[in-house]
This record gives structure tokens, C-alpha cells and sequence, in this order.
């Protein structure tokens, strides 16, 4: 019986702090249910030292590119996407860690890229270190519980650009828009448009660093707050399932405020800061979240 083909692509910018780290981790993954063919790190205009820590890593899997411009995170993916030839195609943010030998193979063996376009994992912040991430995390918290009962968790929430796996049918015809910048959300409803099944594996974990600084925080979440504008130049009303039943919302709602009133209330108040000084997006290449690129541990 052939073994499932897998290859990693992974855009960089300015990620020397943990890119060693995540190739490291991704060579030493059990390899019992599939081949690691390729993973491809494509850096998109980095000054830092992301080229030199990927070059200390030595193995002929690694395939890495640098052409000195900005462009742009869909203009990597595109770049990525090209490339590929294996029969399944993880995309994964630099700046994520975990601490599963068999991740891969977990989620190799739970879907079916025969039929599957896209699956998602568990994307989960870090422990919190200062009351502003604990805050930050009562948002995602809320947000994964309403993503995980909205129609079984098969919803655009569930689906984090930080880990999305495409099989490689579904990778060989989608393109994203140059100017993109919810490249995540995108790739879902793509997929679901064009007659690929979606799928969310609840017991894979990978996990990242939340932003530590309002500013940073502000920056994130522009993003997500121009999304639905956004992906509305690509498809119809009928195509984009974007807005949860409000039950389903006041209900999580009234769960967090019960579990975490504080770190709730306080979100509020931050959420409500963020819009007021939400920064309008014209262009892929926005500002970074700094405080995200910091060095992160290995979890346990």
C-alpha cells in the first residue's frame, strides 16, 4: 500500500527566534503512517537572522527560499502551493511549538485526503505570563467554545492559518488573492466552493505565543475585524457562513463571564479599544506583532 506523501510550508518573516526549534521538532516526528518529502521555508524578505539559523539545520529535506522582497503572507502560500507535490500539504506558521512525536501521524491517520480538502488542529495560546495574555486567552477561549459547537466545529472558527493541512489535489488548483490578508478564512470557504470536505481534528494540538503588548494586540486583530469585508470580493452570501446563531454567542458569552468575570469584563473594555484604534489594512505586508516572535518554550 503506497504511504500518504507530506510536505510542510512555511512562510518566515523575521522568525530566527524559533525556526531551528520548529524544524527540529517536524524532522523528529514519527514517520510510521506516512513520507516527509519536503518542507519548504520560504522567507518572505527577512532582515534578521532567519536564513542563517535555517541553514544550521542539515538535511535535504529542507528546501529554503529567500528573494530579499516583501510580499506578503498569500504571496509565500501561492509560492508554496506551487511547489507542491505530495499527496498532503501542512501550512504552518514559523512561530509555533508542540510537544506531540505523533502529531503528524495523528492527523494522517484521522482524515481521508481522498475526499478531505482541508483540516484544522487545535491551535491554542501558551500559558499566560501577565494579566493582558490571561485576558487575551478568556477571548480565545470563548471563541473556541462557540467555533467547537457551531455545526460540530466544521466552521471557518476552527480553521487557524497557524496549522491547516490541504491534500494535495486541493493545493495543486487553489491561488490566493496577492492583496489577502485573511489567508485562513480564505482557504476554508475556497475549499468548501469548490466541492472539498472540511474536517477538525479535536485531539491534535500545536500552540503559540499571544501578543503581550495592546499594540500588538491592535495589530492582530485589524485583521480579523476587515475579514468579512474582506472575503465578501471573493464569495457570495450564500458561500460565506460567517456569523455564528447569536444564541450560540450570548450563551459562550455568559459562560466565560461565570468561569473568568475579571479577565472577561476586562476584554471587553480591550475589545472595545481595538475597534476604536483599528488600523485599516490596504496591503499584505502588515505591521507584525513583535511580542509573537519572541523565543517560546517547548510545552509539557
Amino acid at each position: 500500500m503506497k504511504r500518504t506523501s507530506v510536505s510542510i510550508g512555511i512562510p518566515a518573516y523575521n522568525e530566527e527566534a524559533n525556526i531551528k526549534q520548529l524544524l527540529t521538532l517536524l524532522l523528529f516526528q514519527s514517520a510510521s503512517d506516512f513520507t516527509l518529502e519536503k518542507i519548504y521555508v520560504v522567507s518572505d524578505g527577512s532582515t534578521d537572522k532567519t536564513a542563517a539559523e535555517v541553514a544550521k539545520i542539515k538535511d535535504p529535506r529542507i528546501y529554503f527560499s529567500d528573494d530579499k522582497k516583501r510580499l506578503g503572507k498569500s504571496a509565500r502560500l501561492n509560492e508554496i502551493l506551487k511547489l507542491n507535490t505530495s499527496d498532503v500539504l501542512i501550512l504552518m506558521d514559523a512561530d509555533v511549538v508542540f510537544n506531540d512525536n505523533n502529531l503528524l501521524s495523528k492527523l494522517i491517520k484521522q482524515v481521508d485526503f481522498t475526499t478531505i480538502g482541508i483540516a484544522a488542529i487545535n491551535a491554542c495560546p501558551l500559558p499566560p505570563n501577565t494579566f493582558f495574555e490571561r485576558v487575551l486567552d478568556t477571548s480565545v477561549s470563548m471563541v473556541k467554545d462557540i467555533a467547537q459547537r457551531w455545526n460540530n466545529g466544521n466552521n471557518y472558527l476552527s480553521f487557524k492559518g497557524c496549522f491547516l493541512a490541504l491534500s494535495g489535489k486541493y493545493a495543486s488548483t487553489v491561488r490566493l488573492p496577492k492583496q489577502l490578508t485573511n489567508n485562513d478564512a480564505y482557504l476554508y470557504f475556497a475549499a468548501k466552493k469548490a466541492g472539498f470536505g472540511a474536517v477538525f481534528v479535536n485531539d491534535c494540538y500545536v500552540y503559540y505565543k499571544s501578543p503581550i503588548t495592546l499594540g500588538d494586540h491592535i495589530k492582530q486583530s485589524s485583521r480579523f475585524q476587515q475579514s468579512k469585508d474582506e472575503l465578501q470580493k471573493y464569495f457570495s452570501k450564500k458561500e460565506l457562513s460567517y456569523a455564528p446563531q447569536k444564541s450560540l454567542v450570548l450563551l459562550s458569552m455568559g459562560r466565560m463571564f461565570v468561569k473568568q468575570p475579571i479577565p472577561f469584563l476586562a476584554y471587553l473594555g480591550i475589545h472595545a479599544i481595538a475597534k476604536l484604534r483599528m488600523q485599516k489594512l490596504t496591503n499584505p505586508t502588515w505591521r507584525i506583532a513583535s511580542s509573537t516572535k519572541q523565543k517560546i518554550a517547548l510545552t509539557h
